[in-house]
């Protein structure tokens, strides 16, 4: 059997991942395919799914380099939509699989820079140099001029199926798994490195542990004045958008402005973990039935317990 490899979400790098750890967010990173490569015999081969809007475009170069120093085959099996830095991964299949209904979309790379003339110059010339790198990756695959790439991905070129062939971005169109596709809404934007930073001081100094980190105190996490739900009080979730969630109770950590909660619950799944710190709106939560708070009762007291260690993937 071949290793399995999942790109699925945004394309991140080792320490955003946590962050999207953190709210179940789904997210790709060089470590999590390290992991996967690195789980069985190094000559075996391996099949890369992916349904992607791209992210890092330095997180992807990590993971295609990893796929291209495979001793095996490579299968990339494209589900839904590689976009941006995912359709970078794709092209380290040694064999690329495209579903009838997905597109690879491909375009030049983009930041956000600030500051004089010379500044925006040179990031323009950085960002030039990114540019050719993407495009060897498609050369590569495609035998395509990279001038001519280029021209494409000025324009912001979407591929159907039939296109990716034609032009060699893929080899074969497949019959995909519907029960396995991924539907994409939109391109998605990845958080700042500053935002990450900030995120993380935040809740670093909300449990009165060190830090040597700045954090100018700008953020919307402001604590609730008189919330609906106060902290340690014990709620039932309605949200399902977690495995496990609805119907679950749990305890109150945090309120705050916004009308936003977080909680610790106990599963509804059959999972015996307690899941720390999850984020629910107010209109998620409601006062668990009179028995239900009784049979829970026992849950609360452990659930006050969980730390903040749980994000940072310690238990």
């Amino acid at each position: 059997m071949p290793k399995k490899v999942m790109i699925k979400g945004d394309v991140v790098d080792d320490k955003t991942a946590a962050f999207y750890q953190f709210f179940g967010m789904p997210a790709v990173s060089p470590s999590g395919v390290a992991d996967a490569l690195n789980s069985d015999d190094p000559s075996s081969d391996v099949e890369v799914d992916i349904a992607s809007n791209g992210g890092d475009v330095f997180a992807a170069s990590e993971i295609y380099t990893m796929l291209k120093g495979v001793q095996g085959n490579v299968t990339v099996n494209i589900q839904g939509l590689a976009a941006s830095a995912a359709s970078v991964i794709a092209m380290a299949g040694d064999k690329v699989n495209i579903s009838p209904t997905a597109q690879i979309m491909i375009h030049k790379a983009w930041s956000q820079q600030a500051g004089n003339s010379d500044d925006l110059n040179h990031e323009a010339n950085v960002l030039n140099g990114i540019d050719q790198s993407i495009a060897s990756a498609y050369e590569a695959k495609t035998g395509m001029k990279q001038s001519d790439l280029l021209q494409l991905m000025s324009n912001e070129t979407w591929l159907t199926a039939k296109d990716a062939v034609d032009k060699g971005f893929a080899d074969e169109i497949m019959f995909a798994n519907e029960n396995q596709l991924q539907p994409v809404n939109a391109i998605s934007h990845i958080p700042s490195k500053k935002a990450i930073n900030k995120f993380m001081n935040l809740f670093i100094k909300h449990n009165n542990m060190e830090s040597d980190a700045d954090d100018d105190g700008d953020n919307n996490l402001n604590q609730a004045i008189n919330p609906l739900y106060a902290e340690g009080s014990t709620v039932k979730v309605l949200a399902d958008h977690m495995p496990g969630m609805e119907g679950a109770v749990g305890t109150v950590k945090h309120a705050y402005n916004g009308n936003t909660y977080m909680i610790d619950y106990q599963p509804t799944d059959g999972s015996p973990e307690v899941l720390d710190h999850k984020w629910v709106t107010e209109d998620e939560l409601t006062e668990p039935d009179p028995i239900e708070n009784e049979t829970n009762s026992q849950h609360a007291n452990s659930l006050k317990k969980s730390k903040l260690a749980i994000l940072f993937g310690k238990k």
